[in-house]
């Protein structure tokens, strides 16, 4: 009994270990890509709650990309977090034409956000 009572614990404090590092920036990424990736996954939620239309959140996420511009020598990182936002838009833009999916949006928007330590959304 004492034998799974050490088990359960160190199960627990590794499970809170993993999950210790969500919600904070990534090493990097300066605060400012970091602010303009939160806000792509903040835009792909509206869209995914169903408060935008795809082709409002294209024109958001556009903008947003667009904004990119503004930084000088991206890291590899940052240069990431920026695909992945365009990838974001990219499967709105196949949503409407038709050929995407709802899921193949939720399935970019929670690639940003492993890349900026937020989570996962389920649906």
């Amino acid at each position: 009994m004492r034998k799974i009572c050490v088990v359960i614990v160190i199960f627990l404090f590794l499970s809170l270990l993993a999950c210790s590092n969500y919600g904070e920036r990534p090493e990097n990424v300066r605060e400012g890509v970091y602010r303009l990736g939160l806000e792509a996954i903040s835009i792909a939620d509206d869209y995914l709650d169903f408060r935008l239309t795809a082709r409002n959140a294209i024109v958001k996420l556009d903008d947003l990309n667009s904004r990119f511009d503004e930084f000088s020598d991206l890291t590899s990182e940052e240069m990431t977090v920026s695909s992945h936002l365009w990838f974001t838009s990219l499967a709105l833009s196949y949503v409407t034409w038709g050929i995407g999916t709802y899921e193949d949006v939720l399935e970019r928007r929670n690639n940003l956000a492993e890349r900026l330590n937020e989570r996962a959304r389920e649906n």
